[in-house]
């Protein structure tokens, strides 16, 4: 039966329509965001983002992208904290902000917020990161300053064994101190 639209031929085509909406729907994202930028004097908003992550001079959202990107064909190899995952921490952060933006939402959760996040993750390949990394890298990115000082305080020597976000994370939030259990 040539020319028949069996279910899975019909499923195949949806998923393209769905992926090219997808990608179409990012690249109007980022334009629509640069033309807020460039109409709302963005330099407020950076300095803000900038001091929250405790970073000196905050690179436009495009090379950002671009440098987190640059980072994934290297992350089976030994990365650094100070460059390479640093990149792709804000990458993975500013695509979360993008998408809560775009759902119209202030938490990064609910199924709009999973319908604008799963299409800008494919369509800068963002998706291939391994989904409970991904949640520490973004937990990373909440608290990148923090992170930093802390880091920063640490010897070089305990520096240079500190470079996993897995790790950094993890040892991080034990410096903190223990947890406060409620009592019941």
């Amino acid at each position: 039966m040539s020319g028949s639209r069996g279910p899975d031929r019909f499923r195949a085509e949806i998923d393209v329509k769905n992926a090219a909406r997808g990608a179409t729907l990012i690249a109007l994202n980022d334009l629509r965001l640069q033309q807020e930028a460039a109409a709302t004097n963005i330099v407020d908003e950076s300095t803000a983002q900038t001091t929250k992550l405790g970073i000196t001079k905050l690179p436009p959202v495009a090379e950002i992208i671009k440098r987190g990107r640059a980072v994934l064909p290297r992350l089976e190899c030994n990365l650094t904290w100070e460059t390479d995952w640093r990149d792709l921490i804000l990458a993975l952060g500013v695509g979360r902000d993008i998408a809560m933006r775009a759902a119209g939402t202030n938490r990064p959760q609910g199924s709009r917020y999973r319908a604008a996040i799963g299409p800008w993750l494919r369509c800068y390949g963002f998706d291939r990161i391994d989904e409970g990394d991904r949640s520490r890298l973004v937990e990373c990115y909440e608290n990148l300053a923090a992170i930093n000082a802390w880091r920063g305080a640490q010897p070089a020597e305990k520096q240079a064994k500190l470079n996993h976000p897995r790790t950094v994370l993890s040892r991080w939030k034990r410096s903190l101190g223990p947890r406060r259990t409620s009592a019941r």
